[in-house]
């Protein structure tokens, strides 16, 4: 399993980008979380398989929902969750 933290700026708060991402994780059987910053981003942590992540990565890249502007990611240690949450 592989874990990644991103951190998305754009125009994504108030538009349903958080659920949107959470129900494309959830059927992809990714767990972690995402939540809104006071800046305005969207910081998120998706752990699961390559291929998993990289097909939820692809779904939520250009989203009819939202604008991102930039996408910033980086591998970290797993966690070893069971659920993809919004907080």
């Amino acid at each position: 399993m592989i874990r990644r933290h991103y951190l998305f700026k754009g125009e994504l708060q108030g538009l349903g980008f958080r659920n949107n991402v959470r129900n494309t994780a959830l059927s992809l059987n990714i767990s972690g979380w995402i939540k809104n910053l006071p800046d305005g981003s969207v910081e998120m942590e998706a752990e699961g398989r390559e291929n998993d992540l990289q097909t939820l990565e692809s779904l939520i890249k250009n989203p009819k929902w939202a604008y991102i502007e930039e996408i910033t990611k980086e591998d970290i240690p797993a966690a070893g969750e069971r659920e993809f949450r919004i907080k």
